[in-house]
């Protein structure tokens, strides 16, 4: 029989590389000597092989692309794009997207992990990896570039999958009511007779035969709208008809049409016919991927005006176009920014600040609300009775500059509850507006200001008053 020190080597060769407390050691070395009272003692041999057989399983448990994927929201939730990840954050994920085979293990991945560079050197090599990686700019790079990567793109992602991004935006407070929430498909309509309704219902509003939809393709999803009530849980087949790009023009009937068609009983969230309604009363637009992206999103949110949509939808819309926007500026084709023949300095004003959601260092929204209020009355003794009769509740959290966000208020006069005021409709608060902007860290007034509903929307610089 080995003495315990010979034991005692034996097992510390072994767990090298497996933490083992020195109770969980010890009872180990009284069950092979005997020293414990055992039905049977166990060998030396025997508790070796069972410990390397535990190393195996601990060397088996490796991170999954999902829990990478958590770690990655969580960063978003707290700093921001990738380009605003502490070095540490940038290497972690290096790290794990090499362990799993999704990046190389090159030599410059090597000498950034090996901690041989200087914190600036390190700095800059993390960033051109993950640019390498996604095949986009830095201040690109977020959770959907990262994650399309090694899961392919999110048209491609199975239900569960979009289901588990969902539940994972929700979880780390990415996204709350407002967007888009991907669920499991349930209910009597099978995804089959979903696109069935919808190719008639669209073909009907069109007049048209339905195999004049033979060649457009079709993508489904199964989620709960972004323009849903709080509290609405209700998810719909969202089934989006899109014409081939090589389709004529004068034989396309759309190049996007999308339906919302209920699980349990068929019928459509909104009807074609409204839909067509809606769409001849828009102002004509250029057929380009900004302004697909717009529609889809405002179709989304049921064609509510910007300024009124929740945070999450708003910080979607910066995601999702500022940077289509800041492409075509950049290029100086500012035809493909245009509405009705003019520069659209709507859509160009809302891509000048980039908006998010708080984080925890922030003010409450509803604090920064009275904060707000506060500095209107102080500044132009607008009556705190006022207040209540603005119909329109305008708020934006403005991460342009992330180490000092904004919450932004708008007070539009033309929202005004009218017959409320002392002055009726020609009181003269009808005709001004209020912003106020708060810095969110430390609850400071920066800026407040009126501006005469005279001059909204003539230039630039007078729509950018209003975000």
């Amino acid at each position: 029989m080995k003495n315990n020190n010979e034991i005692q080597q034996a097992l510390n060769t072994a767990l090298s590389s497996l933490h083992v407390s020195d109770t969980e050691a010890g009872m180990l070395l009284a069950q092979a000597k005997g020293g414990k009272k055992v039905k049977k003692k166990l060998s030396v041999a025997f508790v070796l092989m069972m410990i390397f057989v535990t190393l195996s399983l601990t060397a088996l448990a490796v991170i999954t692309i999902r829990e990478v994927g958590r770690q990655v929201a969580e960063n978003e939730k707290k700093q921001g794009y990738y380009i605003n990840w502490t070095l540490e954050q940038k290497k972690k994920l290096i790290g794990s997207l090499i362990e799993l085979k999704y990046m190389d293990e090159s030599e410059e991945a090597g000498a950034l992990l090996n901690g041989i560079q200087s914190d600036q050197e390190a700095s800059e090599t993390a960033n051109r990896l993950m640019e390498k990686y996604t095949n986009r700019n830095i201040d690109e790079i977020n959770f959907l570039t990262i994650m399309q990567v090694p899961m392919g793109s999110v048209d491609k992602w199975t239900y569960e999958e979009k289901a588990w991004y969902s539940k994972l935006m929700r979880d780390v407070g990415l996204e709350g009511d407002g967007i888009t929430q991907f669920v499991e498909p349930s209910g009597k309509i099978s995804e089959e007779e979903a696109i069935r309704i919808a190719r008639r219902e669209v073909a009907a509003g069109y007049k048209v035969d339905e195999s004049k939809l033979d060649s457009y393709q079709v993508s489904v999803d199964f989620e709960i709208p972004e323009a849903a009530e709080p509290n609405d849980r209700q998810a719909y087949w969202h089934v989006k008809f899109a014409a081939p790009d090589d389709m004529p023009e004068d034989e396309r009937l759309f190049i996007l049409f999308p339906v919302y068609v209920h699980p349990e009983t068929g019928d459509l969230m909104i009807s074609v016919n409204e839909m067509l309604e809606r769409r001849t009363n828009s102002p004509t637009r250029p057929d380009n991927e900004i302004y697909r992206t717009i529609e889809s999103i405002s179709q989304g949110a049921k064609y509510i005006p910007f300024r009124r949509w929740p945070l999450e939808l708003k910080a979607k819309y910066s995601q999702m176009v500022n940077p289509l926007v800041e492409r075509i500026v950049a290029s100086g084709d500012m035809e493909q920014l245009t509405l009705n023949g003019k520069l659209d300095i709507e859509t160009l004003a809302r891509a000048e600040y980039t908006y998010g959601l708080p984080d925890k260092k922030a003010v409450s929204e509803a604090e920064a609300y009275e904060i707000a209020k506060k500095a209107v009355h102080n500044k132009f003794d607008v009556d705190d009775k006022v207040f209540p009769l603005y119909l329109d509740y305008i708020v934006y959290y403005d991460v342009t500059d992330a180490e000092q966000p904004l919450w932004k208020f708008v007070f539009n006069g033309w929202s005004l509850d009218w017959p409320k005021l002392e002055g009726g409709l020609n009181d003269p608060l009808n005709k001004v507006y209020y912003k106020v902007e708060i810095l969110a860290r430390n609850s400071e007034v920066k800026h407040v200001e009126e501006y005469s509903m005279d001059s909204l929307g003539k230039t630039l610089e007078s729509e950018l008053k209003w975000y």
